[in-house]
């Protein structure tokens, strides 16, 4: 644990001392960040319900998998910044990939808690009425 704790202070000291390569890291992290919410916007465009807990995970794997693409890809411009530490590095990868399924589980976890509280038949009722108008 003292070494990750290390590890983070010295990144994060890197990150202070080169601007540019803040300026790409932030730059790609949006891309990724759009990437994944293109995916989810189209996905959930299909579905005809609202995603429960279990297929939010199924949704968010394929978004990590293609954001890591777009990260392998990216990473040689951002690798003469870079001061003794790899671009592809493994665990800044696994980092921000398992960050981005647990924002994900907790994006599909929480509607899907409030969509089993409401009563099926009180939805059904709303919805009728709200077609009659």
């Amino acid at each position: 644990m003292k070494t990750l704790r290390q590890n983070a202070g010295y990144r994060l000291r890197l990150l202070r001392k080169n601007p540019g390569f803040t300026l790409i890291a932030a730059i790609t992290l949006a891309l990724v960040m759009g990437a994944n919410t293109a995916i989810f916007s189209i996905i959930y465009a299909v579905l005809p319900a609202p995603t429960p807990y279990p297929r939010g995970l199924l949704l968010a794997l394929p978004g990590t998998a293609l954001g890591r693409m777009a990260c392998l890809g990216t990473t040689r411009g951002l690798a003469s910044f870079l001061f003794s530490i790899r671009s592809t590095d493994p665990l800044t990868f696994a980092a921000v990939a398992f960050l981005l399924i647990i924002v994900a589980l907790v994006a599909s976890y929480f509607p899907a808690r409030r969509a089993a509280r409401i009563d099926p038949v009180a939805a059904l009722r709303c919805e009728i009425g709200d077609g009659d108008r």
